[in-house]
């Protein structure tokens, strides 16, 4: 049942996110990272960065998740993880259309589209909480398995955190593509624990 309460509070948290960007609420919290300096070498640092969490590093890292389940014979997290990342994918890509905010205009990356929530963020949780949810069991002792948690998230984390500092997405792109991630990272789990629950 945890993971449903993680599904719901992150659904929760992207809604929540957006009401606030809507209302203005963020706004200020916005324009102050955007108008942060930048340093030489933390620019070089967050170029690097950024690209680990761009397309062709994450489809790479999915791929080599998925290929990595089915050797294991895990075919029922292989296919979870395929829901997800393709379910969050399309998603992103569908929401960022119809809410239609507009991006930073300083940006120091190429960017296309909309700007709300961040891909970046997105995918990249999405793929670092999928690798640890299916993972973390492979590991004998709760040393590693923390190490590998905190090695998932902080992924996660910094890829969103080098969007905002090269003024591609607001902070609240970040912060919703994280709970975006969250929710679709968990959702099969959740749904899956429904089944369970029901199944007589």
């Amino acid at each position: 049942m945890k993971y449903i309460l993680y599904t719901v509070l992150s659904l929760c948290g992207f809604l929540t996110t957006y009401f606030l960007v809507r209302e203005g609420y963020f706004l200020p919290i916005d324009h102050f990272f955007v108008s942060l300096p930048h340093t030489a070498w933390l620019t070089w640092l967050f170029f690097i960065i950024t690209d680990v969490g761009g397309l062709a590093c994450i489809t790479l890292g999915s791929l080599l998740l998925i290929l990595f389940l089915v050797v294991e014979n895990h075919y029922k997290e292989a296919l979870c993880t395929t829901f997800a990342l393709s379910l969050g994918v399309v998603s992103q890509t569908v929401v960022k259309y119809f809410l239609a905010v507009e991006r930073p205009s300083a940006s120091l990356v190429s960017t296309v589209g909309y700007s709300f929530p961040s891909g970046h963020a997105n995918m990249a949780t999405i793929l670092f909480l999928s690798a640890y949810l299916y993972l973390f069991h492979k590991l004998a002792s709760v040393k590693k398995q923390k190490i590998l948690f905190f090695l998932c998230a902080g992924m996660a984390f910094v890829i969103g955190v080098s969007r905002v500092y090269l003024n591609a997405h607001w902070a609240s792109d970040v912060v919703a593509g994280w709970f975006f991630g969250i929710f679709w990272a968990t959702l099969p789990l959740s749904l899956l624990s429904l089944k369970k629950r029901f199944t007589i």
